[in-house]
């Protein structure tokens, strides 16, 4: 499968001690027909699926039985926080990219677009999230009756 991965560094001032840097990273098949398969969260290893279109890399706490982020843990609670900003920041990567031409780029990514009822538990706000900062941009196509019309 052959991935695009967009990744953040995040400078840490004081999140998590001995930690001066972290990276969250976001991967998309670029090769799929129809709606792509969910794919896990990874914390180095895979944890677990959640819901997402789109392979989550992060530097997540987790329990010792390395199934599922530690949803009391601060540090998790931030990591989420950025990721509808990361993953918007993918949608100008999918409209640049190569192998894409006119609006196949962003039909491409709207694929990913994770909705509230598929994403489960700790990352469940996520989804909304990014609706909400989906739904800000003002030149997002969107078919509302007979016509084409922007949000």
């Amino acid at each position: 499968m052959f991935l695009h991965r967009l990744q953040h560094i995040f400078i840490v001032n004081k999140m998590k001690e001995n930690v001066a840097t972290t990276e969250l990273s976001l991967a998309f098949p670029l090769e799929t027909s129809g709606i792509p398969d969910k794919q896990p969260v990874f914390a180095f290893l895979p944890l677990r699926n959640y819901g997402f279109r789109f392979m989550i890399q992060g530097d997540f706490d987790v329990p010792s039985s390395r199934e599922d982020v530690d949803r009391d843990s601060i540090w998790n609670q931030w990591l989420r926080s950025e990721l509808p900003a990361l993953f918007l920041q993918a949608l100008s990567t999918f409209q640049k990219h190569r192998c894409f031409k006119s609006f196949e780029g962003l039909c491409h990514f709207l694929k990913f677009v994770p909705l509230p009822d598929e994403i489960l538990d700790f990352f469940q706000p996520v989804a909304r999230q990014i609706m909400q900062q989906l739904k800000a941009l003002p030149w997002l196509p969107a078919r509302e009756g007979p016509g084409l019309q922007l949000l």
